[in-house]
């Protein structure tokens, strides 16, 4: 399943595909994040990489693919973009309202 998803925070919301590592570190598949709360997160997110040297993706969606929790979802898409053991993937599902979090050194 190829799915696109839009990487706000850039001025022309380019598209990617979460299969590959995104460039933006705030996806926002939902459309939920306004751009004040992109722009404090990607600072928030600098920072975090400041002090641990890893990177943190943050995802945004509005649902999860059939069946997965937004923990095995963070996970799938940890594995997916070859991430290290200081990285992190944050993942909010709006839609049932709960999020997950899978970083390199599970």
């Amino acid at each position: 399943v190829f799915l696109s998803f839009s990487i706000l925070g850039n001025p022309l919301f380019a598209y990617a595909s979460l299969d590959t590592k995104p460039s933006s570190k705030v996806i926002d598949e939902s459309g939920s994040l306004t751009n004040s709360s992109i722009n404090y997160i990607e600072k928030s997110l600098s920072k975090l990489k400041e002090i641990s040297g890893g990177e943190v993706y943050f995802v945004s969606i509005r649902s999860l693919p059939y069946e997965k929790t937004p923990q095995e979802y963070a996970k799938d898409l940890f594995q997916k973009w070859n991430l290290g053991e200081k990285d992190v993937v944050v993942v909010l599902a709006n839609k049932i309202a709960k999020a997950g979090i899978y970083f390199g050194t599970e």
